[in-house]
């Protein structure tokens, strides 16, 4: 359970968590390096409005058998890049905006 302690914003915050085993290694390794590899998609990044550099980074962590991410700000599309790299939307536990 999360619980955030301090005011309230407009900005926008998202979370996931993923089961390690419904993960293939390079999927890991692509996760943990979602702004370098999110670079050779792009093209695909113009139609999402976003440009990609490195304040765009998620907080990454492994937590036991779960692959945590968050981020606070409006940025790389994680959900997309995860979808982009082959996981299932059905092991993804997702909490954040537009989604």
């Amino acid at each position: 359970m999360k619980m955030k302690l301090d005011f309230v914003t407009n900005s926008s915050s998202a979370s996931f968590i993923i089961p390690v085993k419904d993960l293939t290694l390079e999927q890991i390794i692509l996760i943990y390096n979602h702004c370098f590899v999110g670079k050779f998609f792009i093209k695909d990044n113009e139609k999402y409005g976003w440009n990609l550099n490195d304040s765009d980074e998620w907080l990454l962590w492994e937590n036991g058998d779960e692959l945590n991410g968050e981020t606070n700000m409006d940025n790389f599309d994680m959900m997309w890049f995860l979808e982009k790299i082959g996981v299932p939307k059905e092991v993804i536990q997702y909490e954040g905006q537009d989604r």
